[in-house]
């Protein structure tokens, strides 16, 4: 699953590999399972620092650049604004179409929301 998180799969690839990763994340016994037979035994896998590495890198390549193809799809596109970027602040607050705060990180240039609005009607990728 950690290796459908790289950067060259498709979004919904990486998307569904997520949803995987975190039913398993949830579980504290599997996850104690992974490190005492994996993780902390010499010259085995290590499952669990895997799991968290690629998770890791998979949040940290969506705040990379403005000009990230992953950060504008996940922002909407050239919805309200310029990719990647908030269309409008409202109070030091990043705000979408109609004026009302859109919940959404925004680091070093790059906004995410955390609610995607696609049209009805229109096929998205992402």
């Amino acid at each position: 699953m950690v290796k459908f998180l790289d950067g060259d799969r498709p979004m919904w690839q990486r998307g569904l590999a997520l949803e995987v990763l975190h039913k398993l994340a949830v579980q504290p016994n599997l996850l104690q399972s992974f490190c005492t037979n994996y993780d902390m035994k010499p010259h085995a896998t290590k499952i669990f620092q895997d799991i968290v590495n690629s998770m890791g890198a998979f949040v940290q390549s969506l705040f990379i650049s403005p000009q990230s193809s992953v950060a504008s799809q996940l922002a909407g596109g050239s919805q309200g604004g310029a990719q990647g970027q908030s269309p409008s602040m409202l109070a030091g607050m990043p705000v979408g179409p109609g004026v009302s705060p859109q919940p959404a990180f925004f680091y070093r240039g790059v906004y995410l929301p955390l609610c995607v609005n696609i049209p009805t009607g229109q096929a998205k990728s992402l």
